[in-house]
């Protein structure tokens, strides 16, 4: 995938972060990275869909344009649900998710069944990443907007070291969505959650929760995971970055 720069910088050197087996986000896939760039709390890569039955919900997120085909494909590969990303690291606009939300519908995905990622720039507006985010896509259907919790590496960009200051913060992002009318979910894991906002931060712990964890038997972890932020149960857990071969990379998830 291609690397995602800030506009003053050429390109971001890949690297491992300072947290405990997180991953650089927003860099060409590597054996830290994922298909869409973001950081996670993973222990391996795992076949897809080992363990999971065939009543469990599964879909992709991407962080790259995905055309009506590209849907077409990951349907007949039983995703039926899917999350694009809508905010750069940098704090910018991603001008590609309009076009793949709306080639989703045409492939026939339901607005439920789709929704926006905002990875946030800790350096910039709450208030204006949000209304940036949605104004970017009126007239296009998506049903919740995640708030990508993580480390980020774009210059200016990065969350500092005072946990309670980015637990604030949070907030802020949390009241712009709810302002606007938007439903509000949180991406974390519990290693970026406590390194960033703290263990003792539960703001957002009433949001539905989309965890990343990469179990080394492949298998989903929802009735495994460990309570974190408030939160006793996750809403998707995505446990592989190793989507269908055909259309844009893909994070595999599977709801809770």
């Amino acid at each position: 995938m291609p690397v995602d720069v800030t506009p003053t910088c050429a390109v971001l050197l890949m690297g491992l972060c300072s947290l405990a087996h997180a991953r650089v986000t927003e860099f060409v896939h590597s054996p830290a990275t994922t298909h869409d760039g973001r950081l996670q709390n993973r222990t391996s890569s795992a076949a897809q869909g080992t363990g999971l039955n065939s009543a469990q919900i599964l879909g992709v997120d991407i962080s790259d344009a995905a055309s009506k085909s590209d849907w077409d494909c990951f349907r007949d590969h039983s995703f039926t649900f899917g999350i694009v990303r809508a905010w750069h690291s940098y704090g910018g606009f991603d001008s590609s998710a309009p076009g793949s939300l709306r080639a989703a519908a045409e492939a026939g995905y339901a607005v439920s069944n789709l929704g926006v990622y905002v990875f946030p720039c800790r350096g910039k507006s709450a208030s204006e990443q949000i209304s940036g985010t949605i104004d970017g896509l009126k007239g296009v259907g998506f049903s919740t907007l995640w708030l990508d919790i993580e480390t980020n590496p774009s210059s200016g960009c990065g969350w500092g070291s005072d946990l309670a200051s980015n637990c604030a913060y949070l907030g802020q992002l949390i009241d712009a969505g709810s302002r606007a009318g938007v439903s509000v979910g949180i991406y974390a894991s519990r290693t970026m959650w406590d390194g960033i906002m703290g263990s003792a931060c539960t703001t957002g712990g009433n949001l539905p929760l989309w965890y990343p964890e990469y179990p080394k038997d492949g298998t989903h972890t929802c009735d495994r995971f460990t309570p974190f932020g408030g939160w006793t149960r996750p809403a998707i857990h995505q446990y592989d970055d190793s989507g269908p071969s055909c259309g844009p990379g893909a994070d595999v998830n599977v709801r809770c």
